[in-house]
């Protein structure tokens, strides 16, 4: 009670000149109003935008972005944003109104509010002009989207269009015009090709589905069985599936028993952009060079099928998103088998793999297998293979650069014909000058042999997790470079070393270290050699 009346007895002693409250009422009045504009502009960053356009009515031949109007454009608001709008609009309200009532402050408070009436006047006018505000807060961030309609990649050209629920067999699309698509379907319907064709001829100055053979997108769900899809343009995919800003299943496709070719530079089999595509004992081949097979930023499994390349600079996938194999056979000549990027996630099981280098070179410059690299240090990928085959003819077998990885193998054979490449290169990024983006690995190994140099330069880090009877034949950090090297063996992995090794930490589970082969060499555990004899 005592504090209370010092609180009240505080306020009543503070003498407040008419300046000073217009001080204290348009400073109070300015920053909320600046806080709304602030909050609108948050919100339209944080919008999730929905175009809502009737596929019916698009009846034109050219499906473009004029189509979509203003009023097509919504934006979804996180329901915060309309909460932090309504509270600055009732703030901002009640100065207003102060002000007007108290005759811009020539009034003190209890003045102003002298009566019932003033009261009531007061509240049903800061609540008619909160509602004015909040609305028209609210239309300013609907009608002012957070990125431009043409980002939706709406500018889709085509010779036909499927945009309803249809099965279709034996039909051919064709088109050799520039910079068309053969054929586009589009809408929230099912599909279903059987036994279809589709070519496309004509070259492109862009790629993206600007010149592809089958382009889906608007949450299409498509199935392609026993069909043929190729393409002999340069800038071009085959099948280019959009998903949208973000990952959506809805659009999606599944190819089984079909084939996919690509003859020209700078093609692409399958572009998944954010959507989900399941291929079923499928073949995708890719001739000449920069033509991967697979593009995936989206999700994507493949079950059976065989898979080849022929040319340098088209690997079999380029993948960001998740790509899962099972029981397919690839092949790829004078390229990456593989480049695994950003936060990609790669699973292969019970598959055969072939990386071939005729070539001394790749496009990179390196001859390599697996590729894994970051465009930016925050990237963490994932890759794992199990009871598959892995053969490599030329070239290091994994490349890790300015990224986190997780490599997981179990009990895969892989086999590298050159003794002059590395089981593992992990060194700064060879993209740009050398600096501090070098690679971060974690590689475990279960049921797992591997044989071979794993180099890491000063920038990189290796972390090794050995168990149930896999067995090492290697040499660690065997220049001494690496910024960080360890190494667990569990009681039943074994390790024989190829040349000197190099560890920051070493964990052997067998403290009689019998499980270790030094085969001439040293280990040094924080430059101290380990003591074992030899075998």
């Amino acid at each position: 009670m005592e504090l209370k009346n010092k609180i009240l007895e505080f306020f009543k002693n503070i003498k407040l000149n008419k300046k000073k409250r217009n001080i204290i009422t348009y400073s109070i009045l300015i920053i909320f109003i600046l806080l709304i504009v602030l909050t609108c502009y948050l919100s339209k960053q944080n919008s999730v935008q929905e175009f809502d356009v009737s596929v019916e009515s698009i009846d034109v031949n050219t499906y473009t972005d004029s189509t979509i109007k203003k009023d097509d454009v919504k934006n979804n608001i996180d329901c915060k944003y309309y909460a932090y709008i309504i509270l600055e609009s009732v703030i901002v309200s009640g100065t207003i109104m102060y002000l007007i009532m108290s005759k811009n402050n020539e009034y003190k408070f209890k003045k102003t509010f002298i009566n019932t009436d003033k009261v009531i006047i007061y509240t049903d006018s800061v609540i008619l002009l909160s509602v004015a505000i909040s609305l028209l807060s609210f239309e300013l961030v609907g009608i002012m989207p957070d990125r431009k309609i043409e980002d939706k990649k709406m500018n889709y050209s085509y010779a036909s269009i499927i945009k309803n629920s249809i099965d279709k067999k034996g039909d051919v699309y064709t088109t050799g015009e520039l910079s068309k698509n053969a054929l586009l379907i589009t809408g929230k319907n099912s599909v279903n090709l059987n036994n279809v064709t589709v070519q496309k001829s004509g070259n492109s100055k862009s790629i993206n589905g600007n010149n592809s053979g089958l382009l889906i997108n608007d949450n299409a769900s498509v199935t392609i069985k026993d069909s043929s899809i190729s393409t002999t343009s340069t800038d071009s995919e085959a099948i280019y599936i959009d998903g949208g800003k973000k990952y959506n299943s809805d659009t999606n496709i599944l190819l089984n028993n079909s084939y996919i070719k690509t003859d020209s530079n700078n093609s692409i089999g399958i572009n998944n952009n954010n959507s989900y595509v399941k291929l079923e004992s499928t073949g995708i081949e890719s001739i000449l060079e920069n033509s991967p097979l697979i593009v995936n930023n989206g999700k994507t499994t493949i079950k059976n099928g065989y898979y080849t390349t022929s040319a340098i600079g088209s690997p079999f996938a380029l993948n960001k998103g998740e790509l899962s194999l099972n029981k397919a056979n690839i092949q790829v000549f004078d390229s990456d088998l593989i480049r695994l990027i950003n936060n990609g996630k790669i699973t292969i099981n019970k598959s055969n793999l072939a990386s071939v280098h005729r070539t001394v070179n790749d496009d990179t410059g390196y001859p390599k297998c697996i590729f894994i690299y970051g465009e930016n240090k925050k990237s963490k990928s994932e890759f794992t293979m199990k009871n598959s085959n892995l053969l490599i003819l030329n070239g290091d077998t994994f490349f890790v650069t300015n990224t986190k990885a997780t490599i997981n193998l179990y009990s895969s054979t892989i086999f590298n014909t050159s003794d002059t490449s590395l089981f593992m290169r992990i060194q700064s990024n060879i993209f740009v000058d050398k600096n501090n983006n070098g690679g971060e690995v974690e590689l475990n190994l279960d049921k797992q042999k591997i044989g071979g140099y794993i180099a890491i330069d000063e920038y990189s880090e290796i972390r090794i997790v050995a168990e149930n009877k896999s067995e090492l034949e290697v040499s660690i950090n065997p220049d001494d470079q690496g910024k960080y090297a360890s190494l667990y063996l569990d009681k039943t992995s074994k390790l024989t070393l190829l040349a000197d090794t190099y560890l920051n930490d070493f964990t052997n589970k067998d403290k009689t270290n019998k499980n270790i082969n030094l085969n001439g060499h040293k280990l040094y555990i924080n430059g101290v050699s380990l003591n074992i004899k030899s075998k």
